[in-house]
């Protein structure tokens, strides 16, 4: 049992590390568009 929940907080642990990457990336692209909407704005 103590193996399978070293796994389990493995896993969790890397699905917390995808999840802030694409956080990440998400809030980078998200400042693009606001970028593009300016530059077409003006």
């Amino acid at each position: 049992m103590s193996s399978e929940k070293g796994t389990i907080e493995q896993a969790v642990h890397k699905l917390a590390e995808a999840n802030n990457n694409s956080n990440t990336r998400l809030n980078a692209l998200e400042t693009k568009l606001d970028e593009i909407h300016l530059n077409v704005m003006e």
